[in-house]
């Protein structure tokens, strides 16, 4: 009996005694856990503000670079501008950003301008395909027709309708002058020449589809047109022998 009690005595100490320990172990384990939360977060803190700050110094310094040339390019601009217009036979190229020497020099300042002043006035849109040559027909001496090779900027706008065309003819009509020499008409388009002292311009159109009808005719689908619109400048010569 005694032998008993002992062992059960000697059972409930060890179930205590496990008790506490579990307990300890646990509070022991929070506490760590804590621990090494708080330094998670101090560690997250900082890698974050290391983060934030490699950011901020890319930008800085990624818009210092940028910022820096762009204002030394603008003065270099703007003294190559002042130099230029102190020459009496050079002018100052908005377009190229350049002093040119010739009054011949190809400058499309005056294209632009007006094609700025058509796309405002008339609603439509012009994409700049670059430069290219072109033909323009002059008449010499002997009223006789001569093709000469332009070199100018081209235009172009897809899907124009015919009532905005002739819209467009009209506007050319009115602030530039037209060309007789320069007129074709055809089942598929037509093309029409407007000249300014010694810029020349030419209205090429083109229906976007053809058919052939029952009448075994060539018709268009619809009057939408692509329409290329081509500037550029023949000589001072030349220009005078056109006006008259």
């Amino acid at each position: 009996m005694n032998n008993f009690l002992r062992r059960k005595s000697r059972s409930s100490l060890s179930r205590v005694f496990n008790s506490k320990r579990s307990s300890w172990n646990l509070r022991n384990y929070k506490r760590q856990l804590d621990f090494l939360s708080k330094m998670f977060s101090k560690r997250l803190y900082f890698i974050s503000a290391l983060i934030l700050l490699l950011i901020v110094s890319v930008y800085y310094f990624t818009r210092t670079s940028v910022l820096i040339p762009d204002k030394n390019a603008k003065k270099e601009e703007i003294k190559s501008k002042q130099e230029c217009t102190r020459s009496v036979t050079s002018f100052w190229c908005e377009s190229s950003k350049q002093c040119l020497d010739s009054a011949d020099a190809f400058c499309a300042d005056e294209i632009n301008a007006l094609i700025a002043r058509m796309e405002s006035s008339m609603n439509v849109t012009f994409n700049d395909l670059g430069r290219e040559n072109f033909v323009w027909n002059l008449s010499n001496e002997h009223d006789l027709i001569e093709d000469t090779n332009v070199y100018g900027e081209i235009y172009v706008a897809q899907e124009m309708s015919m009532n905005k065309l002739e819209s467009l003819q009209r506007y050319l009509e009115i602030n530039l002058q037209a060309s007789n020499e320069n007129i074709i008409n055809g089942i598929s388009g037509g093309l029409r020449g407007y000249y300014l002292n010694n810029m020349v311009c030419t209205l090429d159109f083109r229906y976007k589809e053809m058919k052939v009808n029952a009448a075994s005719l060539l018709v268009p689908v619809s009057d939408s047109l692509n329409v290329k619109f081509r500037c550029g400048y023949i000589s001072q010569n030349q220009a005078l022998n056109a006006s008259n």
